[in-house]
């Protein structure tokens, strides 16, 4: 096969392996002189993309500044679109690659991860990820859920789900985010409620806002854990343990449910004064 302008990767997408593409990769490639953030999030409300059909999001640690990032992975349709619709000539050379790429897939001239079966490939990845949470001190349950996360996000494929849905174990398939994650939902519905285009709401401006309303504990900076959930929080979030170049930490994962009541609640207070001004001003 030529050489590869973007990586191909396959992933679970509506419950089927698809073969895929970072969309940051491709961003890069395409020299776009928007922003990544901008970028992705402009083309998929422009041209209708449909989380769980043309791409999945997912949430990535970067160890560089010790936050998580949210990225995407785009199926060849929504990559060969974006290609097009970019109108240079970066984007006429991945698009064309792409078509290629896909006539030798069909052609089973590249060895894929979908000739395996891919509860069997993506189940021995969890007994890697089981193997890693022991290591790091987690057992049972914990290092199950633990493992499972690592393979949604490095993967976009829930193996407990597919198990729960059988009624194998009963699990919660639902994905998790870190406060910086949270924050990053947060900040697209301020941006679109005050009409801008670069609000950043912090990890810190969440967890303020979750200790205020009594959903989390603040304790004092210890080695081990920095807040503790309260019984208001359980039905939202829970500890997550974990290593971070060689020093034990603790954060919190959240499940979705938590955005609406924080919206309800209100973020802009937890904001740092400079914003809350802007915000203010902005209303």
């Amino acid at each position: 096969m030529q050489n590869q302008l973007v990586e191909i990767i396959v992933k679970s997408i509506g419950g089927e392996n698809v073969n895929t593409v970072d969309a940051r990769e491709l961003h890069e490639f395409l020299e776009s002189k928007q922003d990544f953030s901008t970028w992705i999030k402009s083309r998929i409300q422009k041209y209708k993309f449909v989380q769980g059909v043309d791409f999945i999001q997912f949430h990535n640690f970067v160890e560089s500044d010790s936050r998580a990032r949210i990225d995407y992975a785009l199926t060849l349709d929504m990559a060969k679109e974006l290609c097009m619709v970019e109108n240079n000539e970066q984007g006429r050379k991945a698009r064309k690659y792409f078509i290629d790429c896909e006539k030798q897939l069909k052609q089973n001239i590249l060895p894929q991860q979908s000739q395996v079966s891919p509860l069997i490939y993506h189940a021995s990845g969890l007994e890697g990820g089981l193997k890693i949470a022991s290591l790091l001190g987690l057992k049972g349950d914990k290092a199950l859920y633990a493992a499972n996360r690592a393979m949604i996000r490095e993967h976009g494929y829930n193996v407990l789900e597919i198990f729960t849905e059988n009624k194998l174990i009963t699990a919660d398939p639902r994905p998790q985010y870190t406060a910086t994650g949270i924050g990053e939902f947060l900040a697209e519905k301020l941006n679109k409620k005050y009409g801008f285009n670069d609000i950043a709401v912090s990890a810190q401006a969440v967890y303020k806002c979750l200790v205020a309303n009594g959903f989390l504990e603040a304790t004092p900076k210890a080695k081990n854990q920095s807040y503790k959930v309260l019984a208001k929080g359980e039905a939202h979030m829970e500890l997550d343990s974990g290593e971070h170049n060689g020093s034990e930490r603790r954060g919190v994962l959240m499940w979705e449910t938590i955005i609406p009541i924080i919206e309800k609640l209100g973020i802009e207070p937890y904001l740092n004064k400079q914003l809350q001004k802007t915000l203010r001003k902005a209303a």
